[in-house]
């Protein structure tokens, strides 16, 4: 597979992030659009509004997420209860256990 040419300079700069634990200020923006849903166009009401953010701030937060789901699975710090957003732990395993709990 051929690498793209950008992708040194993108994890040189990623890496420079990580050393420096700073995050560069014109990354702390984004743009609001408003989306609309069905409806009148004339009513505010039926519009939400969504932030754009940079491609690269979402894979700087991607990493970050990562590292800390690893790190977080890894050392067990969490207890069994919880079992939001975790990778292999269902929903229904979690009504069955309140449900014999109560």
């Amino acid at each position: 597979m051929m690498e793209h040419p950008m992708s040194r300079v993108l994890v040189r700069l990623l890496n420079w992030i990580f050393q420096k634990r700073k995050i560069p200020s014109s990354w702390n923006s984004s743009l609001l659009i408003s989306i609309t849903k069905k409806g009148d166009l004339k009513d505010m009401n039926n519009y939400r509004g969504i932030s754009l953010i940079s491609t690269i701030v979402k894979l700087l937060s991607a990493i970050v997420t990562n590292r800390i789901r690893y790190t977080v699975e890894k050392d067990n710090v969490l207890v069994r209860e919880q079992a939001g957003f975790r990778t292999r732990k269902e929903c229904a395993a979690q009504v069955i256990a309140l449900v014999e709990f109560v």
